[in-house]
């Protein structure tokens, strides 16, 4: 499912009745969707409400994500098996990169970052 360049906090509700419907989702792209940090909360319950397990790539880049988010991301790579994940171009720095580096040499699915 490709979200690119639209405003994700004006259609979460259409998200969560689209992955209502959605029995295996294994890519999701939001580039560019302005979304911060509690955007990202917010998208991230909505996956695990419809246990998006089947995710498998995630794209999150050029988006407003900060610290608090990159926490949130390290929330969806233990409930996810995710191989991809894309968070070029964010706002992340060094305590949310040590969150992430944490979250991945625990997790063994990620293969790309």
């Amino acid at each position: 499912l490709d979200f690119s360049g639209i405003r994700i906090e004006n259609c979460l509700n259409e998200l969560r009745e689209l992955l209502s419907h959605c029995k295996k989702t294994e890519e999701m792209m939001f580039s560019g969707c302005e979304i911060n940090d509690k955007l990202l909360i917010e998208l991230s319950t909505i996956l695990k409400e419809h246990n998006s397990r089947s995710l498998t790539r995630l794209h999150l880049q050029n988006n407003r994500i900060k610290e608090a988010g990159a926490k949130e991301v390290v929330n969806i790579l233990r409930t996810m098996k995710l191989k991809y994940l894309d968070l070029s171009n964010n706002l992340i720095r060094a305590t949310g990169a040590k969150h992430l580096g944490e979250a991945i040499g625990v997790d063994t699915s990620l293969q790309t970052l």
